[in-house]
């Protein structure tokens, strides 16, 4: 079980680096309703990648053996990482000559309520580079030949990393509201500054090392 979660570990640090989410569930402890607003957000990506790790374990633990073969996850590391650098590119390239700005869905979440929290979650979960990353990280698991607790588990810490960035700041706001109120702040408008560097930053480091990982598998 070690050895899994040692693997997965790329992949549970990858879906916790998500600088527009982290950004805009800061945000919303920053609105009108901020716990009921920044737990509804975060929920969303919880049923979203958990909903998708039910039915990737299901499907692999319905097929005798490992579902997928070390090349299989190999290649599908190596996809990953091929497209992340493809949207560092594309970033990169949209980028150029604009100045900063502050995003538009940083607008969006000063009047929202719960129930668009939560869709703005779903949305946000679905459209951003999580999606490949949890596949990659699930393919891992089911190479990996391992029980079906062993693959809870496995599935428990990519998820875990993937809230690590949305309920920590809520449980900083849960605890020390004033300072959090002070450093989340901080953060908030340092990203909107540096969203796109950012981005690129993060796409370009994961892009580099899921590739290299794949083509070492």
């Amino acid at each position: 079980m070690g050895s899994l979660l040692v693997e997965l570990l790329p992949f549970a640090v990858g879906l916790a680096v998500t600088p527009a989410a982290i950004a805009t569930g800061i945000l919303f402890l920053a609105s009108k309703r901020p716990l009921g607003n920044a737990i509804a957000f975060a929920a969303a990506f919880s049923l979203i990648y958990a909903g998708l790790s039910a039915v990737v374990l299901a499907v692999a633990r319905s097929s005798e053996g490992p579902a997928v073969d070390p090349r299989t996850k190999a290649r599908v590391t190596l996809a990953v990482g091929l497209l992340l650098l493809v949207l560092a590119l594309v970033t990169w390239l949209r980028g150029r000559g604009r100045p900063p700005r502050r995003p538009r869905w940083l607008d969006m979440v000063e009047t929202a309520n719960p129930a668009e929290a939560l869709g703005l979650g779903v949305a946000m979960a679905v459209l951003n580079p999580n999606i490949p990353i949890l596949l990659a990280g699930l393919s891992t698991i089911a190479a990996a030949g391992v029980t079906l607790a062993e693959q809870f588990w496995g599935a428990a810490f990519l998820l875990a990393g993937s809230q690590v960035g949305l309920i920590g700041p809520i449980m900083w706001f849960v605890l020390r509201p004033a300072s959090a109120a002070r450093g989340l702040g901080r953060f908030t408008g340092w990203l909107a500054r540096h969203e796109r560097l950012v981005n690129l930053g993060v796409l370009v480091v994961f892009g580099l090392l899921f590739t290299a990982k794949g083509v070492a598998g």
